[in-house]
């Protein structure tokens, strides 16, 4: 990459080698992304504007920076599966440019990893530096990672915990910020997408 034009909580914008690329999904860990896909792409004999015309038509789905609505709360999902994947989701929350509530989703089935102790090595400390009014706690493990968001100094009056996804869909629903993220284990993030597509919020995904 030779220069970064744009970075934003939903998008970025750079330049390799004097063709300039977007990307409609937002973090540094995107660029990345792209910058290995725009190098297998250039490998195998494609041109840059053909690579630029696949960046543009692609979006975020499935739990990656995936958007839709609750109610008239505009959300977006993000997976998260170890420190550093977590830490990356949450320096891409931060750049957003106004107040959003936080519900961390946490499980620890099998596909999750059973073992949870990964979110005391995530740097949540950040969200104490964010506009966040309001955090929901939940997932099987919702003690858990309820006790390391207050940890990190964030008020803990403000942190609401529950098991039922239910509860945190409603509790979106209900909530005075216009905004809200979703980070979440992977089979927490299919439980809430399930529970989405029921409410057809989102389209049901097919086997």
């Amino acid at each position: 990459m030779t220069e970064l034009v744009e970075l934003t909580n939903n998008r970025s914008r750079f330049v390799i080698d004097g063709q300039e690329y977007g990307i409609q999904i937002g973090g540094l860990y995107n660029i990345y992304n792209a910058l290995a896909a725009v190098a297998i792409a250039r490998f195998l004999g494609a041109n840059p504007q053909l690579i630029k015309q696949g960046f543009d038509k692609s979006r975020a789905v499935f739990g990656r920076q995936e958007t839709f609505h609750i109610g008239d709360k505009e959300c977006t999902l993000v997976l998260i599966k170890n420190p550093v994947g977590a830490t990356q989701a949450i320096e891409m929350i931060k750049l957003a440019p106004y107040p959003f509530s936080l519900s961390v989703l946490l499980n620890a089935n099998y596909a999750d990893g059973i073992d949870t102790s990964w979110i005391w090595d995530a740097d949540f400390e950040q969200i104490t530096e964010m506009d966040i009014p309001e955090i929901n706690a939940g997932g099987v493990r919702h003690s858990e990672i309820a006790r390391r968001l207050r940890v990190t100094g964030y008020p803990a009056d403000k942190i609401t915990e529950t098991s039922s996804l239910e509860q945190v869909l409603k509790t979106i629903e209900n909530q005075d910020c216009k905004h809200a993220y979703i980070l979440a284990t992977y089979t927490a993030m299919l439980e809430f997408r399930e529970l989405l597509a029921s409410r057809q919020i989102v389209r049901k995904e097919m086997n």
